[in-house]
């Protein structure tokens, strides 16, 4: 006959060894695992993003190309072909005060508000050609000022006015920050008319 006596503390001992050695391996497991999952997680969202950015700058290019095609559009409308040229000469002959201009802003504001009404705009601008700002269907602080020589309220709308200057071509401005609305970010969409 066999017979083995093993104190109490030695086996406690035994436990524990056991115990360490059968939690040892699985935390290393868990670490190797945690890290595995961490990166797929990562480029997981890292895809999700890229994909949600991708979608984003496709609707901000749609919507930048409509509304340069209804800048276009609107360019060789006959209604601001035929009232332009009135604005035009009575702001500069006889101010933004006088009741000559004031007449031709009163025929074409209903057209310009009707025009940020349907499109959805902010505001509707006309600009002469050395860029006084000679008619705007909302009160703002850009009527009265030359966009071209007070670059620091607009610089993006400056460059955009001196392109269509240039090229005699739709242009779009980039989106900046401007105090008259809000410090909402706003691009201006120039066309000639």
């Amino acid at each position: 006959r066999f017979s083995l006596s093993f104190s109490g503390v030695f086996v406690a001992k035994i436990r524990s060894w056991f115990l360490v050695l059968s939690i040892l391996p699985l935390l290393i497991v868990a670490v190797i695992t945690y890290q595995y999952a961490k990166i797929a997680v990562q480029e997981e969202i890292h895809g999700f993003l890229e994909g949600y950015a991708n979608k984003q700058t496709h609707l901000i290019d749609n919507y930048i190309r409509e509304r340069t095609g209804d800048a276009r559009v609107l360019g060789k409308n006959p209604i601001l072909a035929t009232i332009f040229p009135k604005l035009d000469h009575a702001f500069f002959n006889n101010g933004g005060d006088s009741p000559v201009y004031l007449g031709s802003k009163k025929e074409v504001l209903p057209f310009a508000r009707e025009i940020i009404t349907a499109y959805g705009y902010k505001n509707f601008h006309m600009i002469s050609r050395n860029g006084d700002v000679i008619f705007s269907a909302m009160p703002g602080n850009l009527l009265g000022t030359n966009a071209l020589t007070v670059p620091v309220k607009t610089p993006e709308l400056s460059s955009a006015i001196r392109t269509a200057l240039e090229t005699k071509t739709t242009a779009t401005a980039k989106f900046e920050f401007l105090p008259e609305q809000n410090q909402s970010a706003s691009a201006y969409v120039l066309a000639p008319i």
